[in-house]
């Protein structure tokens, strides 16, 4: 049996997002997503209410009339990226205090564990701890891109429910490896190291890959 879903992309404009760390736009972001998000979706179990919501969303022309009803539906699932979703997070459950049914099941998606950051400063390692610890454990399900980040993230809430999906090997990345790694001999078993990085000149990777098969024996 195969799943479908159905996502719903809302763009949610701010001045200057510039970098995803403390001082970036995430308060602005919250305001402004949370509004837009009331003015899209119908977060009410009351079928009156999400009427209105039709309505609403009807004269303020973010849908057209044959797909007001699958606009204005319940969402069934929140996706959360990182620790900076969670002020909008914050500001959805104040707008459904009354109604807690309203609320989706949430999906905290984590790119990057930033309460490890060794070149943040004491506040705002504070901040990020107490940000990603809450998304993990208000979060229905929770999604590391590595095993270390699972863990870092465990540590913060054990009970909290997270699972790893790997991003996939970039082509690029890949062709390079198999380039240098052709004058290799063969090994009974393999062993992966993945350099995460942007595929730029200024990034080296050449050097990465140089360095790992100078390493190679002991590794």
């Amino acid at each position: 049996e195969v799943l479908r879903a159905r996502f719903a992309l809302t763009e949610v404009p701010v001045q200057c997002w510039n970098r995803l760390d403390a001082q970036c736009s995430y308060l602005e972001f919250a305001s402004v997503g949370a509004q837009l998000l009331h003015s899209s979706f119908a977060f009410s179990t009351d079928e009156s209410l999400r009427c209105s919501a039709t309505e609403r969303s009807a004269k303020s022309g973010v849908c057209e009339k044959e797909s007001e009803r699958d606009i204005c539906a319940r969402p069934d699932v929140l996706i959360a990226f990182d620790w900076t979703s969670l002020k909008l997070v914050h500001a959805l459950l104040e707008r459904n205090a009354r109604d807690a049914l309203a609320m989706p099941r949430l999906l905290y998606v984590n790119c990057r564990v930033f309460h490890l950051e060794r070149t943040a400063s004491v506040d705002e390692i504070e901040l990020y701890t107490a940000a990603e610890r809450e998304m993990v454990s208000r979060a229905d399900l929770s999604v590391a891109l590595t095993s270390s980040d699972r863990d870092a993230l465990k540590r913060l809430c054990e009970n909290a429910r997270i699972e790893v999906l790997n991003p996939p090997l970039r082509s690029a990345i890949k062709a390079l490896a198999e380039k240098r790694g052709s004058r290799l001999p063969p090994l009974k078993e393999r062993k992966y190291v993945a350099y995460m990085c942007r595929v730029a000149r200024e990034k080296r990777a050449d050097v990465f890959v140089d360095a790992m098969i100078l390493l190679r024996a002991s590794l």
